[in-house]
């Protein structure tokens, strides 16, 4: 489930960050991004480094968020997906299983390396994105 979710989640965080709309990315092709990266900072960028530098942009946002008093419970759906049953479309009729929703959260936190309950980022991740000083800004709270 997490890898492709994580890819995406990863690219869009560098995108983001380049201010570059993402809607209109196509028009640059596979590389068109890394290329454009490395023009602009004269470092050499190919897809692997662009997706680390994601990982770390969403690290570092999960960092802020969660030091800001971001948790669990705000990583949520509205509570009317788990109770109305959607209206239209081939899941017409459905509504989400609050169970299976926390248990692909569960998965998804331990997968991040983030804890399940609070969602703060592991010491070992951060330091393994070389991030330790965002470790030293939320190991307390």
């Amino acid at each position: 489930m997490s890898g492709d979710n994580f890819r995406s989640q990863n690219s869009n965080a560098t995108t983001d960050s380049t201010t570059h709309c993402r809607f209109g990315g196509r028009i640059f092709g596979k590389t068109g991004l890394t290329d454009l990266l490395q023009a602009i900072t004269g470092n050499t960028w190919n897809q692997d480094l662009y997706l680390q530098a994601g990982e770390r942009i969403f690290n570092l946002e999960k960092c802020f968020n969660y030091r800001e008093g971001f948790r669990r419970i705000d990583d949520s759906l509205p509570e009317r997906f788990f109770t109305e049953p959607f209206t239209v479309g081939p899941q017409k009729g459905a509504v989400i299983n609050r169970k299976e929703f926390k248990k692909l959260m569960d998965n998804y936190y331990t997968e991040r390396d983030w804890d399940q309950n609070t969602t703060r980022p592991s010491r070992e991740k951060l330091a393994s994105l070389g991030l330790g000083f965002a470790w030293e800004e939320i190991k307390n709270i």
